[in-house]
């Protein structure tokens, strides 16, 4: 018994000094092992994919004989970050455009100068104050619809420079019906930027200290909240939320695919070789992915192809998918409303990345950290992940205990109530920065704006405008899962010209142009006015390009402002 016990206990003592010593002997080579097997398996994969990407750019070495090494463009501190992230084999394109954007430390967003003349892009809002004042006329109809509560929440997700917030207010205090909104309202901005939190304070509130949270808004003294996350603000019994994003769901990371004669591989973001003047490249997956066999089921992103040829192309957010569901369910348990304003398709979309430095085309691998990275938004997508999100079906949507189902404002259905846009007061020679000044005057002949593409007076939308679009059998207007839960109305998406003119941006920019004094030295600023005019409404410019969609609960009677009737 007593040798059988020593022989057992000998051999357990051998297994675990042969065990030390072969992770001693192993260690300082694991590197190399890892390293060796990373660049066997990517030459696999530049071989395979030589035949489907047909450029060149993932060739392998047959295709390769000669490598001539070129000067690499300059380093940003990204790049660094990036290779490590790369250590053992390619990313995904969704994982490269969430660490330009939003490194902590090196992320395009955590700078200050990205927005306007200075930065690499100009959103609307900072094109013209009468964007913002249209957006503050559709908060009060939503204000309105939801019963004109004592109190409401008004979210911004991604506020930028804070340009759009200071409008809305502005607005909804020089319209003399509105001002119980301003005494009802809190304001809550989403924003992940420390750097960009500090410019949106500065905006609203020039004399709040440094990283002062709250803050009191200098015309209104609307109390003005920060968050990182929408899940942060606290939702309260009784209490609407109208939420607003311009220019948001662009920015989420997207992942892209590519379907070949293994299925659908996933586009990744790799190290260049040496004869490629940029720091990294695209590749594909050597095979399906494990994203790409969840992002790409049809009943969770409409118009995939059920038989794609070879070659053909995929893009998905699911980053904004997500979003857009936790905002209708936020929607649908607070009865309040909410409102999408950004470029892109009713249709699934193809490969749009794309960067913007210094106001042109860049390449999105280029200079990473220093240029912004955005994506077509697919509408489509959207709108059904929104839907999905309301089904009873989901566990999700059950409302907090107690939570009140305001009741609905008296008044006829649509957009009856709201107040004229000509009543806007303008923001004079004191106005924000690159905001055209609206003197006190009269007598003006708006002579600019003869020939521009738009309704009339009335503020019809253009003909063909009030069609329903049809997005893969989710339509406009269309009510989902109205049962005893709740549910959700989406409305659009129709395109930015036909909800700035439903809403009476026409109209807006006659009334400032009629507040100009009628001599030589105002015709500048009616040029620049109608200019801006022309880029909001233009087809040209971002009248088509740019959509609208809202959300409503499913039971409100008052439709949409600036949108057709639903289709029901």
């Amino acid at each position: 018994m007593a040798g059988e016990e020593l022989d057992s206990m000998d051999q357990v003592l051998r297994n675990r000094l042969l065990a030390q010593a072969t992770l001693r002997e192993t260690t300082g080579g694991k590197q190399e092992i890892v390293e060796a097997a990373r660049v066997a398996l990517k030459e696999k994969s530049m071989r395979e994919q030589a035949q489907v990407l047909g450029d060149g750019e993932a060739c392998g070495a047959q295709q390769r004989p000669e490598v001539v090494a070129v000067e690499k463009e300059r380093k940003t501190p990204l790049v660094d970050v990036l290779k490590q992230q790369m250590k053992l084999g390619p990313i995904p394109v969704a994982e490269y455009m969430s660490t330009v954007l939003s490194h902590p430390k090196h992320g395009y967003y955590m700078r200050q100068r990205v927005f306007g003349e200075k930065g690499d892009f100009t959103t609307a809002p900072e094109i013209s104050q009468i964007f913002g004042e249209m957006v503050g006329v559709w908060i009060m109809w939503a204000w309105q619809a939801a019963g004109s509560p004592a109190q409401v929440q008004l979210i911004e997700l991604g506020p930028g420079r804070g340009t759009m917030m200071a409008d809305i207010l502005r607005t909804l205090s020089s319209v003399a019906h509105s001002r119980p909104l301003i005494h009802a309202l809190s304001v809550h901005m989403v924003e992940t930027s420390p750097s960009l939190q500090q410019v949106q304070r500065q905006t609203l509130s020039k004399d709040s200290l440094p990283q002062a949270n709250p803050v009191k808004h200098d015309g209104t003294g609307v109390t003005i909240h920060w968050h990182d996350g929408l899940s942060e603000i606290p939702e309260t019994e009784g209490v609407p939320s109208i939420i607003v994003g311009q220019e948001f769901l662009d920015c989420l990371p997207v992942r892209q695919f590519r379907f070949t004669d293994k299925g659908w591989c996933e586009k990744m973001v790799d190290i260049a070789l040496p004869d490629n003047p940029l720091h990294f490249r695209y590749v594909l997956s050597p095979g399906p992915t494990a994203a790409s066999k969840v992002c790409l089921m049809p009943q969770l992103v409409p118009n995939i192809p059920k038989d794609p040829e070879i070659n053909t192309g995929a893009e998905v957010s699911p980053d904004a998918c997500s979003y857009a569901t936790e905002v209708g369910l936020r929607v649908m348990r607070t009865k309040g409303a909410a409102l999408f304003i950004d470029y892109g398709h009713a249709s699934q979309p193809i490969e749009t990345m794309q960067a913007a430095l210094k106001h042109a085309y860049h390449d999105p691998l280029s200079f990473p950290g220093e240029c912004d990275v955005t994506a077509h938004v697919d509408f489509a997508a959207v709108a059904l992940a929104i839907l999905d999100g309301a089904s009873p079906m989901r566990d999700l949507i059950q409302p907090p205990a107690g939570l009140a189902s305001p009741e609905g404002p008296a008044g006829s259905a649509g957009s009856a109530g709201i107040a004229a846009p000509s009543g806007i007061a303008g923001t004079g020679a004191a106005g924000p920065a690159g905001h055209v000044a609206a003197p006190p005057g009269s007598g003006f002949s708006p002579e600019g704006l003869e020939g521009l593409r738009g309704p009339g007076a009335g503020g019809e939308l253009p003909p063909g405008e009030a069609s329903a679009m049809v997005l893969g059998g989710v339509g406009t207007g269309v009510t989902k899962a109205s049962g005893p839960k709740g549910g959700l109305t989406i409305h659009g998406p129709i395109s930015q010209t036909a909800f700035l003119h439903s809403l009476g941006v026409r109209d807006r920019v006659m009334a400032l142009l009629s507040e100009l004094p009628d001599e030589e030295s105002a015709d500048p600023q009616a040029a620049a006015l109608t200019k801006q005019y022309e880029r909001l409404c233009s087809p040209e410019a971002m009248g088509e390009l740019f959509k609208v969609i809202a959300i409503t609960p499913a039971d409100s009677k008052f439709g949409c402002a600036g949108f057709p009737a639903p289709v029901r």
